[in-house]
This record gives C-alpha cells, structure tokens and sequence, in this order.
C-alpha cells in the first residue's frame, strides 16, 4: 500500500512514526508538528540543542508497506514474522506501524472480526 509520512531531513530521521493515506493530509500535519515552536521560532534537536524554524526541512515521502485497512474495525492489518497483528486506524487517516499488536487466537475466532481479520489477511497475501 502506498502511504506517506513526515520526513525530517534537517536531522536525517522520520519526523513522526505517523503514515497518512492521503499526501495532502500529511502536508497538513507537517503544520501541526511545527506549530508549538512557531513562538519561539526555534525547532529542538534530538542532539540538545535547536535550529531556527526557517533551516528546518520536512519533507513527505512516499513510502510502500504490505498494510491493509480494515475500516469497520479502525485497524490497519499488517503481518510480522508471519504473525497477522493490527494497529489502531486513527482519526486524519492515519495509523503508527509501530503499534502493531498481533492478533490473539479469540480475535481470530471471534464471529464478526475473525472473517474480516481472514479476508484482511488474503488481501494482504493478494498485494490488495
């Protein structure tokens, strides 16, 4: 699945463990992640000290991850190691990668989620 996600390349590292759907919704949130430092006109390094605003770059990338969404539950199904997890979909179409949690055997048996986890599942094994 193509997403997208805040680039910093003023320090060479993702800006946010964040992948949008849409670029357009990336590019808004690159706002918001700036905003708190708009005041003071400096953004704060990893490394301790700051640069000003205008010297920071944040970029979105496009980026490929085998993920699928699973918009009646608000997850996004990815598998690791073999094992089928998901990660909360959130609000702004958005979801961390990081959050994956794999799915217990009673997420897999239950009557409702189990089939839409399986279908899930077959798209992602598909490339869909």
């Amino acid at each position: 699945m193509k997403l997208h996600r805040l680039f910093n390349l003023t320090e060479l590292e993702p800006a946010t463990g964040l992948y949008f759907v849409r670029m357009e919704d990336a590019e808004k949130f690159k706002q918001m992640i700036v905003w708190p430092y708009v005041k003071e006109g400096r953004w704060p390094l990893a490394a301790g000290h700051s640069i000003p605003l205008e010297k920071l770059d944040l970029r979105v990338e496009t980026v490929e991850l085998a993920a699928v969404i699973e918009e009646h539950m608000m997850v996004v199904v990815m598998e690791h190691a073999g094992k089928l997890g998901t990660a909360p979909f959130l609000t702004g179409d958005c979801f961390n990668p990081d959050d994956w949690a794999q799915c217990s055997p009673l997420d897999l048996a239950h009557p409702i989620y189990g089939p839409r986890l399986e279908l899930a599942q077959q798209r992602l094994k598909s490339g869909n």
